[in-house]
């Protein structure tokens, strides 16, 4: 099986050359065009409804449907989503992943299975997106459409090229967090309008051994199989996890994060100090060529450093930008259309990505698909890594030529964990899963952005999480993957 994800992995390039040959879904549907909504997180276009109406000119006559895309602010976002499911609201496509509530939302009813959808009404679906919808699968069915993208998981360091230069900085040897830290002191000292470390709500500070011993299942990011002790652990079990914790809490001390980042249930405003430059660092998952696609975005010069440790392939770098269908649709039969043409025609994913070709973009040279954005233009979500199959994007000036190939050599060189393919039966444990989440909710933020001394309330976490019942979630799921590992 592995050799297979990885065999995959590298042929997903295979579809690019023949999107930019202009192959278009066959589909058409007689009468007017439905609209299907698309909610994302980001921030609201001041153009959309301009990119709205190419998209029903565009997809109509294609599939009967066209997309009424919708941007929430992420300081809304989360519990925007969350209120719409509890009250079953209706709303046909919406953006989840791994890291946004997706085990919950499917312990939750709050998707559609998918398979039939896929076979009867959007065959192309399966190869276009290949190997990542194995990720998604929960008791057999089919949840919601991955992002294809880079497929493992590694962390980098992102940089603002201008302080690197003005300060003689050796970004490229800066590995761990105790490298970063007296650059961080430096700027902190030198220049005051600047934030040293940028945290954007969602990252949290990488660990440089982070994924090379941390093998997330697929119950969320928080319970971990780990190849020491070869259990399933929950992170806060684990003390490097407290000492991540540690070091942000000594950083939001010392200054160095933005103000804002002590409303945790606020927006914290990251996409603004990338295009004002005035920050230093910031960490995120990464792949090749994402410090260019930041220097397009933003117009100002990023450094990235690459992998910070060895990539790694898990279920949950599958998981980590979907669309689902939501219950509540009417439209479901439509949605799974929109999807297969968001994975299948370069035309119109672009148009979602970049706009309306002279009004939002132009092209630099249109056999390569290289464009250059227009400035001011009222579009420009930079969502690539949210709305489908990227490899169907076009490129920009400042990126790299050959960024497809060198994503397929990053996913060639990815190391697969071990407990690629598991997917744990949450039936024993839902009980105490929904007990954690609620428990976890009170206090990771203050924790990973370091709003509060982790000396102060760990006692306080841990009972708090032995009364919802993480003993039984790690027992059960160590049974669980020690026998997968068994059987493979």
């Amino acid at each position: 099986m592995r050799s297979r994800i990885l065999m995959v992995l590298a042929l997903v390039l295979v579809p690019v050359g023949l999107a930019f040959a202009g192959g278009q879904a066959q589909t058409t549907a007689p009468g007017e065009p439905v609209p299907v909504m698309i909610w994302l997180p980001g921030g609201a276009q001041d153009d959309q409804a301009t990119v709205n109406a190419a998209a029903r000119d565009y997809a109509g006559p294609l599939i009967g449907a066209y997309p009424d895309v919708q941007f929430f602010g992420w300081g809304e976002w989360w519990d925007r989503k969350q209120l719409a499911i509890q009250s079953r609201e209706e709303m046909d496509i919406v953006f989840t992943a791994e890291w946004n509530n997706y085990h919950q939302e499917v312990l939750r009813n709050a998707w559609r299975p998918l398979d039939d959808l896929i076979d009867d009404h959007a065959p192309a679906l399966r190869d276009a997106v290949g190997f990542f919808l194995e990720g998604p699968v929960r008791d057999g069915q089919i949840y919601a459409v991955p992002t294809v993208k880079e497929g493992a998981d590694s962390a980098q360091w992102f940089f603002n090229r201008q302080l690197v230069d003005k300060y003689g900085i050796p970004w490229q040897s800066i590995v761990t967090p105790a490298d970063l830290e007296p650059y961080l002191q430096l700027i902190k000292d030198n220049e005051p309008d600047v934030v040293p470390y940028l945290l954007d709500g969602v990252s949290e500070l990488p660990n440089a051994t982070l994924h090379n011993v941390w093998n997330r299942i697929g119950v969320g990011s928080d319970f971990t199989y780990f190849e020491d002790t070869g259990r399933v652990q929950y992170k806060w079990h684990r003390e490097e996890t407290w000492e991540r914790a540690q070091r942000m809490h000594d950083w939001y001390q010392r200054g160095f994060f933005q103000p804002e980042i002590e409303d945790v249930g606020g927006e914290s405003q990251h996409e603004r100090y990338w295009r004002a430059g005035n920050w230093f660092a910031y960490s995120h998952v990464g792949h090749p060529g994402k410090a260019g696609e930041m220097s397009a975005a933003y117009d100002q010069e990023f450094l990235g450093t690459g992998p910070l440790s060895q990539p790694v392939v898990t279920t949950d770098i599958l998981l980590g930008s979907m669309m689902a269908i939501s219950q509540t649709s009417r439209k479901p039969v439509e949605s799974i259309k929109m999807l297969e043409l968001m994975n299948t025609d370069q035309r119109f994913n672009n148009l979602l990505n970049y706009g309306v070709e002279g009004t939002h973009f132009r092209f630099v040279n249109e056999e390569q698909g290289v464009i250059e954005a227009i400035s001011n233009s009222g579009y420009a979500p930079n969502m690539q890594w949210a709305l489908q199959n990227q490899f169907l994007t076009y490129l920009y000036p400042t990126e790299d030529p050959d960024k497809w190939e060198n994503y397929r050599r990053f996913n060639e060189t990815a190391k697969l964990s071990p407990v690629i393919g598991f997917t744990a039966d949450q039936g024993p444990i839902r009980t105490q899963l929904a007990s954690i989440s609620n428990v976890k909710d009170l206090y990771n933020d203050l924790l990973l952005r370091g709003l509060e001394d982790p000396a102060s309330l760990r006692q306080e976490y841990l009972d708090a999480l032995q009364a919802a019942g993480v003993a039984e979630i790690e027992a059960e799921l160590t049974r669980q993957v020690r026998e997968f590992l068994a059987n493979n």
